[in-house]
């Protein structure tokens, strides 16, 4: 498996990709949280964020019209920058699903950093395949960066773990990565080599 613009990003302290890969930054800051970033130099992935004690605690309001009103006064305030801030979604924040992306993305002209496996619960894990394929079909053209994590189970919690360390089908991802998002992305695999992230893209 080879892409023109993969590259690598080993496990952070946070588990989630972060730090500077390629020509991105990809920093832990959580949109509904912190407002926006201070203007930036590169192009560089946030949070959309959500309404919990904790960054990625679960609030029902995250999903209903509050969240929605908090979410879209931050981008009507946000500064133009002259590098693209995107947002990242995760299955606890404001941007949870493929309808919440694809919303934000055709009405307030959102750019995504997808990273399907934020996106996905516990209980989808049985059902990956079909999300998978859901999440990049309605998502992958408003995709400017992507960011490529497996997931393990920690109890009933699903966690980022490095590439083919999980249980999540590199193969399909990389099939529906090559389908729906444009040849230009990058992609930012988290894996300790290049080899690794390769292997489990081609299966």
């Amino acid at each position: 498996m080879s892409h023109a613009s993969i590259h690598i990003a080993p496990m952070p302290p946070g588990r989630w990709i972060t730090g500077s890969h390629g020509s991105w930054s990809i920093i832990d800051h959580h949109l509904t949280k912190q407002g926006w970033p201070p203007l930036v130099d590169v192009p560089t992935a946030v949070w959309a964020g959500g309404l919990g004690q904790t960054p990625f605690d679960a609030h029902p309001d995250a999903w209903l019209s509050g969240g929605w009103q908090q979410f879209t006064s931050m981008l009507t305030d946000a500064p133009v920058t002259g590098h693209p801030i995107t947002l990242r979604p995760h299955w606890a924040h404001v941007l949870s699903d493929a309808p919440s992306c694809r919303h934000a993305w055709e009405e307030h002209g959102v750019q995504l950093a997808l990273s399907p496996a934020s996106m996905l619960t516990a209980d989808m894990l049985p059902d990956a395949p079909v999300h998978l394929e859901r999440i990049f079909q309605m998502c992958g053209a408003g995709t400017s960066v992507l960011l490529l994590e497996d997931l393990a189970i920690d109890t009933t919690t699903p966690i980022p773990c490095k590439a083919g360390s999980g249980l999540l089908p590199g193969t399909l991802i990389a099939h529906l990565a090559q389908k729906y998002v444009p040849a230009e992305v990058e992609w930012i695999v988290l894996a300790d080599h290049q080899a690794q992230a390769s292997d489990w893209l081609a299966g």
